[in-house]
């Protein structure tokens, strides 16, 4: 079957390109990075908060091929994950660790991509070479996003055909990586528009019985009209994924790239499909009515200790009315929402028939945000949102609702200078797996909703020669939501809600464009992860690095060349689990990485190199409950990618 429709477009290709072959000029400028006010998914409604964005260019600059190689590092990100695959990994934003995958919002063209469990946003479903754009958001956005938006967004921008486009590509590189790929868009005069996308991905990892089989399929088919547009967008992955297992410090000095014993049973398969139907209408005055509906399946069987099954099924419905009013002498920017969201979540396995689990979500929300300017300096923001979540955990319910609002201050001293100042609300339901925290024979305690307040204030600056920001925070969470050790009073580990959490911190971002070839970025975080109150008050959440910087330089030279390095700075953090900071702290490392390549008429070559130095560290480290001995998932050593894409028109 992927061989098939890998020919089928293929012959696509060869066959459209003489009806409209076109001579280009490739040569590759440094792209000028973009740090000013950019909306996620409502374009007319400015955040308050400075946002950044990584656009196409600067994704084949740095030779990036997954979404780890993007956002490591950016605007204080920290990215890390446990089972060796590089394309599904944890997004953490102001210093969440262990339930970062809770904490961020990841989107898709403004779709929320996290799932209803407590599984990582399903970032196989996107492949970079379909992205257009990626904008990063390091701060609350409870009312503009909902459910989820604690620490962050990271919304994904897909490509949208504007021409005739094709091509297709192979990559190889360590660990038997082979990655195979092929598109077809076009736009046609009569409003229609296309785009297919298929790629290919094995690898066998960088540790033992790590083996990675994955295949995507993007479709997307469109019709503009003169007053909007609606399309449709389908997703479809399958991944086969072995996992290694955790070693001993004795076991990683050894050999790092052994599999754990234990786990060499241990894989799973996985199909996930998505299919999005938008529709965008634009009226009068500027108004805009746009329009989402999705649902998405999702299949997994495997061995992880015991033999299970899961089934996810997910729908989703959001519609956004926005446009401007004007109230006396006030010019106000409004935009109004509602969510709802209806999962059904099923875990079997017949070793433990007491952990199965079937789950029902409902989740509702209303909500309104409003940018009022007072002068042509100053704008107010108020935004506020209503959510509700029904929960039913096996023949148990449990039913929470929960008000956020937000209030900001923007001031635009001119058109290169901002300042800001607010306050946001944020909150994330319990997951549904997560609920399932109870001993057999008792009743179910249902968790509660986890709620915060982000306090924070910066400032933005831009020209041509120079893009920066810096932001200051503290977001203070209630009833946070972790996966816990065991506790004196409780007898055993399981998901809870923690003791008050608190964490400050500064962000800083800039880019100084040296010359029109040569562009030099420096990123840099750091946040101060705390236990605020309880049992562990003042310890550091476990796995938060303090620090975490990125140094790059990107640099175009002899007419077809670039060239791009990093340096990735993480500080020293606590294992996963180590609430108590009873062990010792793991250090901080430096990360080198860099990209070359050569793009001339219809070629483009790039080598990635990852880990210069051969730097020994670890994705991932946890010190469970009463040991003295933690256990350590390596990162990859030194390792390349060369990747080879034809563009037929």
């Amino acid at each position: 079957m992927k061989s098939l429709l890998f020919a089928i477009i293929l012959m696509m290709l060869f066959t459209s390109c003489y009806a409209h072959s076109k001579k280009h000029s490739h040569f590759l400028y440094i792209p000028k990075v973009e740090l000013d006010k950019v909306m996620l998914a409502t374009p007319d409604i400015f955040s308050v908060a400075n946002i950044a964005r990584i656009t196409t260019k600067q994704i084949k600059l740095r030779g990036a091929t997954n979404f780890i190689d993007i956002l490591q590092g950016e605007d204080g990100i920290q990215v890390f994950t446990s089972n060796g695959n590089i394309n599904q990994p944890l997004i953490s934003i102001r210093g969440f660790a262990a339930n970062a995958f809770a904490n961020t919002l990841v989107l898709v063209d403004g779709i929320p991509l996290n799932n209803p469990d407590v599984s990582p946003a399903n970032l196989n479903l996107i492949s970079l070479r379909n992205v257009a754009s990626m904008q990063i958001l390091p701060a609350s956005e409870g009312v503009l996003y909902g459910d989820q938006a604690v620490g962050g967004v990271v919304n994904i921008i897909t490509k949208q055909p504007k021409k005739f486009t094709a091509d297709s590509g192979i990559s190889y590189g360590s660990y038997q990586q082979q990655i195979y790929h092929a598109s077809i868009a076009n736009k046609l005069p009569s409003g229609w528009y296309y785009r297919f996308f298929v790629e290919q991905n094995n690898s066998d990892n960088y540790r033992q019985h790590n083996h990675l089989h994955l295949s995507n399929l993007e479709g997307k088919l469109g019709y503009v009209y003169h007053s909007g547009q609606v399309y449709l967008h389908y997703f479809f992955s399958r991944q086969f994924l072995q996992f290694p297992g955790a070693l001993t410090r004795r076991q990683v000095e050894s050999n790092p790239t052994q599999a754990n014993a234990n786990s060499l049973n241990d894989d799973t398969l996985s199909y996930a499909n998505w299919v999005v139907l938008a529709w965008q209408q634009h009226f009068k005055h500027d108004w805009n009515l746009d329009t989402h509906l999705s649902a998405s399946v999702n299949n997994t069987q495997g061995f992880l200790f015991t033999p299970f099954q899961q089934h996810l099924d997910t729908y989703y419905l959001h519609p956004v009315l926005s446009g401007p009013l004007q109230i006396n002498y006030l010019h106000i920017k409004t935009t109004s929402g509602a969510e709802l969201l209806a999962a059904h979540y099923r875990n079997q396995t017949s070793v433990m028939p007491q952990f199965n689990v079937k789950n029902a979500r409902n989740m509702a929300s209303l909500y309104t945000h409003w940018n009022i300017a007072l002068a042509k300096q100053w704008h107010v923001i108020l935004g506020g949102r209503w959510a509700q979540n029904d929960n039913h955990v096996n023949q148990a319910q449990a039913n929470c609702n929960v008000w956020v609002s937000e209030q900001g201050l923007n001031y635009l001293y001119n058109k290169h200078l901002r300042f800001y100042l607010r306050r946001a609300g944020n909150y994330r339901f319990p997951k549904a797996d997560e609920q399932n925290n109870f001993m057999p024979g008792h009743a179910i305690t249902p968790l509660k909703t986890q709620t915060g307040v982000s306090y924070e204030g910066g400032i933005a600056w831009h020209n041509h020669h120079v893009d920066f920001q810096a932001s200051l925070y503290q977001l203070n969470i209630n009833n946070e939501i972790a996966f816990a050790p065991i506790l004196p009073n409780q007898p055993r580990a399981t998901n809870r809600n923690l003791d008050p959490t608190q964490r400050r911190g500064v962000v800083l971002s800039s880019a100084l464009h040296l010359t029109h070839n040569l562009i030099f970025y420096l990123n840099y975080a750091y946040v101060h992860a705390v236990f605020h109150s309880g049992l562990f008050s003042g310890k550091n959440i476990p796995f938060v690095a303090n620090h975490v910087a990125k140094i790059a330089l990107g640099y175009s030279f002899w007419q077809h060349w670039h060239a791009y390095i990093a340096a990735i700075i993480t500080g020293s953090r606590f294992p996963i689990e180590d609430d108590a900071n009873r062990g010792r702290r793991l250090g901080g490392y430096t990360i080198y990485n860099a990209n070359i390549g050569y793009y001339r008429k219809h070629w483009s070559v790039n080598l990635r190199l990852n880990n210069i130095s051969g730097k020994r560290f670890y994705n991932y480290v946890l010190l469970p409950a009463g040991s003295s001995q933690a256990f350590f998932y390596p990162a990859p050593q030194r390792n390349f990618l060369l990747s080879v894409n034809y563009d037929f028109c």
